[in-house]
């Protein structure tokens, strides 16, 4: 989620930059950063000239270098302690690299070394072969080429920086999100000892595709809830990066509000010390109770088994102020709402952060009408403030503009038909004013935006 500096410590959280050290200048999404193309996959420079570090389309990390761990030319090094093939030359430069980064954040406490965002994995004959090894799962490959990397590392670690615990974190994520375990007698564990990752070596686990309407308890994220046990019983510590907003549906609301409590819990149970929810990180303003959410994680982080029901009386109370019971009887009518979607329409309104949710037959006029019925009570409700406290009036005003967004977009967008010319266009040139106010602009990240309908309407 995006936050202003003061609040955002005030509440608790810390930030990315105080616990990774930026591997490759970045800290998400860095092999390609740390490796780049043009410096080792470029036969026009042969002294650093590694085609098999690259995965077959040069999307991603090749971690076997077209060799299977039981080949016996693999990982070798000569008397002297030099590499002598591709994958201990791999070990060797990304250790170093992970040494100097190492010495230039001495407070970091992880370095990443996570794949690009994207769906693919090395298709070649070793990684095949890998993961045939290992149930599907194409970690095994990464697992063993870090606890590599892992131990020169740590030598360095114990000679340089003693006393410092610095872990090396990859991502769990797409095809990497399933562990190199299987279920034994009701437990996890690790199909052999080789994918055991080293105490330091540590999975991000990223669960993009669970279903965030429910807990990780439920049947529906057994395969994320599958994936987070397995982690845990093959390392010793683990980072979660969940999901809390519909990426391709920005103004609407994603129903999480009452399973972030027992996600945390089942989070915690497994030994998770890292948590990262990604919300609405690329826009400033939010609507449709995201802030509500921001508030929810920095109260249920520090106490999993917080008093829910408290912690959203205080949210209401402090910040709507003299409109909180209106506002809390709009949310709950939303969420209310939302449940009724989830039950009617289940294969729409799933919890998958890419739900298609923009259609006008989900989100009907009368409904909308009646929840800007309560916002505008609550514009009323703050009145007496105007000549009481300005400024406190003008920040419950401007909270409470915060939420009417997500229902006058729905209005002003889907249902322009029902309203005269006259009556549309103040709609509009209002709604406008009050996004570009509160810097509310992306309706995706698949590249849709407010400011674009805007201007073909002619604003």
């Amino acid at each position: 989620q995006y936050y202003e500096v003061d609040p955002f410590y005030q509440m608790g959280f810390i930030s990315k930059y105080e616990v990774f050290a930026p591997l490759g200048g970045e800290t998400y999404h860095n092999i390609l950063e740390t490796l780049p193309l043009n410096v080792y996959n470029d036969p026009n420079i042969p002294e650093t000239y590694h085609p098999t570090w690259y995965s077959d389309r040069g999307t991603q990390l090749c971690y076997t270098t077209r060799k299977t761990s039981d080949d016996p030319t693999r990982n070798t090094y000569d008397e002297f302690g030099n590499p002598t093939d591709e994958y201990s030359k791999l070990v060797v430069e990304v250790a170093n690299k992970m040494i100097e980064c190492a010495q230039e954040f001495p407070d970091m406490p992880a370095i990443p070394f996570t794949m690009e965002d994207d769906t693919t994995e090395c298709q070649c004959e070793a990684c095949s072969a890998e993961r045939v090894k290992y149930g599907g799962a194409g970690s095994a490959a990464v697992i063993k080429f870090l606890n590599e990397v892992d131990k020169r590392v740590q030598a360095w670690v114990k000679e340089n920086q003693p006393g410092r615990t610095l872990y090396i974190v990859f991502f769990a994520y797409f095809s990497l999100q399933k562990p190199p375990t299987e279920l034994v007698n009701g437990k996890w564990q690790a199909i052999d000892e080789s994918v055991i990752c080293n105490p330091t070596v540590a999975p991000f686990v990223a669960p993009i595709n669970a279903y965030y309407h429910d807990s990780f308890y439920h049947d529906k994220n057994y395969e994320a809830k599958n994936a987070i046990e397995g982690w845990n019983a093959i390392s010793e510590e683990m980072f979660l990066w969940p999901y809390g907003t519909n990426f391709h549906s920005a103004l609407f609301p994603y129903n999480t509000y009452d399973t972030m409590q027992e996600t945390y819990r089942f989070l915690k149970d497994n030994d998770v010390i890292y948590i990262r929810t990604e919300q609405q990180y690329f826009q400033k303003g939010t609507t449709a109770f995201e802030r509500l959410k921001m508030y929810m994680d920095s109260k249920i982080m520090f106490d999993v088994n917080i008093n829910l029901e408290q912690v959203m009386d205080e949210y209401f109370d402090n910040y709507f102020g003299l409109a909180s019971e209106l506002m809390r009887e709009y949310f709950d009518s939303l969420q209310a709402y939302l449940r009724y979607l989830e039950k009617t329409y289940p294969k729409i309104f799933t919890g998958y952060v890419y739900e298609p949710v923009q259609d006008s037959k989900y989100w009907p006029k009368r409904t909308c009408e009646g929840w800007m019925d309560i916002i505008e009570k609550a514009y009323k409700a703050i009145e007496p403030l105007k000549e009481e406290d300005p400024e406190t009036y003008e920040l419950m005003k401007k909270h409470i503009d915060y939420e009417s967004i997500f229902p006058r977009y729905v209005l002003v967008y889907y249902h322009s038909g029902t309203y005269t010319s006259e009556e549309l266009q103040q709609m509009r040139i209002q709604f406008k004013n009050d996004c570009e106010a509160l810097e509310i602009d992306v309706l995706s990240t698949a590249g849709q935006y407010l400011s674009d309908i805007f201007a073909s309407w002619g604003l």
